[in-house]
């Protein structure tokens, strides 16, 4: 079973360095174009949609891994 928790650079109801999860989930309606952009935003990294702080690519995470998590946000 995959399991994720952040605090680092997004929390669930807060923001910290990222936006918080609820936010995300309020931005982006859980259609399969918003999950497929929000895996490549994670895969790729980002900057400038929330903020001018980059967001750390993650090229190695799984592609599975990755629409679990934009699941779980957009829950």
């Amino acid at each position: 079973m995959f399991s994720f928790h952040s605090s680092t650079c997004h929390k669930t109801t807060q923001k910290v360095t990222g936006p918080a999860f609820i936010d995300i989930a309020f931005k982006y309606d859980s259609t399969e174009t918003n999950i497929n952009r929000l895996i490549k935003k994670i895969k790729s990294g980002a900057k400038g949609v929330w903020d001018l702080v980059p967001m750390t690519p993650h090229p190695d995470l799984a592609e599975p891994d990755a629409r679990e998590i934009v699941k779980y946000i957009l829950s």
